[in-house]
């Protein structure tokens, strides 16, 4: 019998967000984009130039908030290369870890 630890819960729950999440925020960014892109520019080019703009800074933004959550947790040790701070040396100051 098979007894989950997390890791399942992780793949099956977590997993599908990561993939929804940013799909919803994507079209809710398309959708909510339209007037303000409509009254900076008149060309429709521009209009829809203006709202795939936004939709691709929202998904940079979310991606950057999981890569940063995910990619750097707090308190693990990790496998040696970085220091106790779990940041490493190289590590640009500009960019929040």
């Amino acid at each position: 019998m098979y007894f989950d630890v997390g890791a399942m819960f992780a793949f099956n729950f977590l997993s599908p967000l990561y993939a929804g999440v940013p799909a919803v925020l994507a079209v809710l960014a398309w959708r909510l984009g339209r007037r303000p892109a409509a009254a900076l520019t008149t060309s429709p080019a521009g209009r829809v130039a203006l709202r795939v703009l936004l939709v691709v800074v929202v998904t940079a933004g979310l991606v950057w908030m999981v890569f940063a959550y995910q990619g750097t947790p707090a308190g693990e040790p990790g496998i040696g290369r970085c220091p106790a701070s779990n940041v490493p040396p190289w590590w640009p100051g500009w960019i929040p870890a």
